[in-house]
This record gives C-alpha cells, sequence and structure tokens, in this order.
C-alpha cells in the first residue's frame, strides 16, 4: 500500500508533531498566497525559472528571452543572451543565422546556478548552446559550443562541472573554470567559447531518444535523465565518476513526460507525465516496487511542472492550476469545503493574431499551462509561469504569489 511505501521511505514525521498539524500548517500557508502578475512584453511561453535568491528570480522563454524578475517590485529586466562568433560554410555570423534559424523558436528550457552561486548556466542565443554568466553581477562569461539541436535540461555535477542533455540525444559535460573573458557587447566578434569535456553514451538503440531532463543526486553520486522517444520513455541513473549506466527504468506513461525533480530529503525521483506523477525511490532498484503514482486532477491537461516542500508535492497543469499533494497523508491538500485546494492563474497575456481570431475567440478564457513553479529559498513565495497550451497561440504568464 502507499502508505507502506512512504513509511519506508522515512515519510514519518520525525518532530513529534501530528500529521493533521502539520497538514493544517501547510494548507493554511498555500491559502494564504496572492498574486501577483508581472508584464514580460510580449514574450512567448515562460519554460522554465530559476531563483537567485529570496528577492530575484529568472525566467527563460521559447522565445529565447531571458528574464530577471524582482518579486517585492514586480520590476523585470531582459538579460541579453549570448551569441558565438563562429561561423558556418554560409559565412553568416552567428547573430545574422539566428534570425532565419528553426532552432531559435526552441526555446529556453533550463537555467541553473553552481554550488558557489558564483556561475549561471543557461541556453543561449541558439539554444542548442549553454551559456556561462558571473554571479551575482550576470555579466557575460561565454558559450560551450557542441551540441547539434536545442538544449532541454542541465545540472551542476560539482561546482565548476555541468552536463547538459538536448533533443539530440546527447549529454554533454562542460569544465567552466577554463578561463573566459568578459567581453561588452552581445555583438562581439569575440565572444569566447569552449567545447564539451566529455559525453555520456546512450545505447545505440536508446542514441536518438531526446534527453528531457537532467538531475544530480549528491546523496547517490549519480545522475538521473529522462528520456523521451517514440512511444516509450525510461529514467535511467549514470554512474558520474565512470561516466557509465548503471540501471534503466522503462515508463509506464510514454506521452508527455516532460519534467522531473528530486527531493534530497526524503530521496525520491519525481516524474510528470500527460496522466500523473510518478515517484521512483532509486534504493529500491531493480525492484518492481521502486514507484508510486499521483494521479493528476487535470488528467487530459497533463503535468507540465513539479516542485517540493518539505513533503508537500506542488503539481502544476497545463490547465493553470498548481495542486499541492501531502506526501505524508498521501492525498491531496483540500479545502475546508472539501474540494481540492489549488492556486488558479489568471489569464496572462495572449496574443491577438490572425489564428487567435480564427480559432480561439469563442473561448471565453483560454487556460495557461504552468510549465514552470518553484519556491523561494525561504519557501515564502512561489514563482508560477506558462504560457498557452494551445499550439500556434503566443503569450505569457508570470507571477509571484506571496
Amino acid at each position: 500500500m502507499a502508505s507502506d511505501w512512504l513509511t519506508s521511505r522515512n515519510f514519518r514525521n520525525s518532530t513529534g508533531i501530528s500529521k493533521s498539524i502539520q497538514e493544517l500548517a501547510a494548507k493554511k500557508n498555500v491559502s494564504t498566497l496572492k498574486e501577483y502578475c508581472n508584464d514580460l512584453g510580449d514574450s512567448n511561453k515562460v519554460f522554465c525559472s530559476h531563483w537567485l535568491d529570496n528577492r530575484n528570480i529568472l525566467c527563460g522563454t521559447k522565445c529565447n528571452k531571458l528574464w530577471l524578475v524582482d518579486s517585492e517590485t514586480n520590476y523585470t529586466y531582459q538579460i541579453p543572451t549570448l551569441f558565438p562568433s563562429k561561423r558556418d560554410d554560409s559565412g553568416d555570423s552567428y547573430q545574422d543565422q539566428c534570425s532565419n534559424s528553426h532552432l531559435v523558436s526552441r526555446g529556453i528550457h533550463a537555467i541553473g546556478i553552481n554550488e558557489s552561486n558564483t556561475c549561471l548556466a543557461v541556453s543561449g542565443g541558439f539554444p542548442e548552446d549553454v551559456a556561462f554568466y558571473s554571479l551575482p553581477d550576470l555579466s557575460p562569461l561565454g558559450l560551450g559550443v557542441g551540441h547539434q539541436e536545442w538544449i532541454f535540461s542541465l545540472t551542476w555535477l560539482k561546482n565548476s562541472v555541468l552536463i547538459t542533455g538536448a533533443n539530440d540525444g546527447q549529454m554533454q559535460l562542460w569544465d567552466a573554470s577554463q578561463t573566459f573573458s568578459n567581453y561588452n557587447s552581445i555583438y562581439s566578434e569575440h565572444c569566447p567559447t569552449i567545447e564539451p569535456i566529455a559525453s555520456l553514451e546512450n545505447k545505440p538503440e536508446d542514441a536518438r531518444d531526446k534527453i528531457r531532463s537532467l538531475v544530480y543526486s549528491e546523496r547517490l553520486n549519480a545522475l538521473a535523465s529522462l528520456q523521451t522517444g517514440y512511444s516509450r520513455a525510461a529514467l535511467s541513473l549514470w554512474d558520474v565518476e565512470l561516466l557509465k549506466p548503471i540501471y534503466r527504468y522503462d515508463l509506464s506513461h510514454c506521452a508527455e513526460n516532460v519534467c522531473m525533480k528530486y527531493n534530497p530529503e526524503h530521496n525520491i525521483f519525481g516524474i510528470g507525465s500527460r496522466q500523473a506523477v510518478t515517484l521512483f525511490d532509486p534504493r529500491e532498484w531493480p525492484s518492481s516496487d521502486n514507484s508510486k503514482e499521483v494521479v493528476s486532477i487535470d488528467k487530459s491537461w497533463g503535468v507540465r511542472s513539479i516542485a517540493y516542500n518539505e513533503h508537500i508535492l506542488s503539481i502544476g497543469t497545463g490547465r493553470g492550476n498548481v495542486y499541492f499533494f501531502d506526501l505524508r497523508a498521501w492525498r491531496y491538500l483540500e479545502t475546508d469545503e472539501g474540494e481540492h485546494l489549488a492556486l488558479r492563474t489568471s489569464e496572462g497575456w495572449i496574443r491577438h493574431d490572425n489564428n487567435y481570431y480564427t480559432f480561439f475567440n469563442s473561448i471565453p478564457k483560454l487556460p495557461n499551462a504552468i510549465y514552470s513553479h518553484s519556491y523561494s529559498p525561504d519557501n515564502r513565495k512561489m514563482y508560477i509561469a506558462g504560457g498557452p497550451l494551445q499550439l500556434g497561440l503566443c503569450g505569457n504568464y508570470s507571477s509571484i504569489w506571496q
């Protein structure tokens, strides 16, 4: 049973406070959050976010814009994206190529900060490149060039070692300690670049699987990768010292596995798909009892993002809602009226173009898919963001809940 599985994985209350009291505290905290929307202009869909500190957060969009949002003033600032000066056989610079590239519309899908909070990694002006910025001043350092298709995910293995996963099925390691020289313009022809120092090789039959998400577990000293292919999806665990796979687990839900998060306190991985969040305990591999499912309330809309706040799992859906699941009690939090407790987002901004007027004008409210949501370091605020789920619609939603 789910309760037995949870008990064996140390979800027990170690403070002596009853579960009901802790559940009430969690419910009260969520119910007091208020929505404060941010203006991201005509940006299209926020795909990822990362808090810099308790006040400022970074977010990346489908149109390759990188925004800094001040949660106290709602001030937003667009950070210049980086382009390399490398030229292809056409003779055009990367900046000129970018305006005609099919990749530029793929967007920024991943943001990561190293352990010492001195280096930021994010997709570049070309989303198959990884851009490095120094912290806290966000001055540009340079670019990692090596992927053939856009980067879906990245994570830091060590303070200076980054790994990226992309739509080309490759996982590449980068040494951020290599010397970068600051430059004054994003259009400089002297933008420094580096190449990957190593790659994690999939089996030949898995070579074309997309690398949708990467998560590093310091506790396990292992890397988890979420890989998706035609009518299949898998969670793989990798030895980061030997750069070799340890185990591969084929997922029962093959459709729209788009997000993965690790809860280090309880040592579980969570994967969001169209129907559910699947929780895995890596200590039980290869046992058949190493996973449990939290079925999504908005089933047909898909799980688009997940996050943890201790034993509370938050689930962002394609319908514009964020629900809260208590892993100890193994149930969704509810209001006093017995309804599912949720943060329900407002409309955001949608471009009223020909596509909108032709196909969607008669719909009174178009929900925003929650592609990203995350807690501030002190857990007092939430950043919730995304955009329209429907194909062809351009728009964005960005908000601080506090």
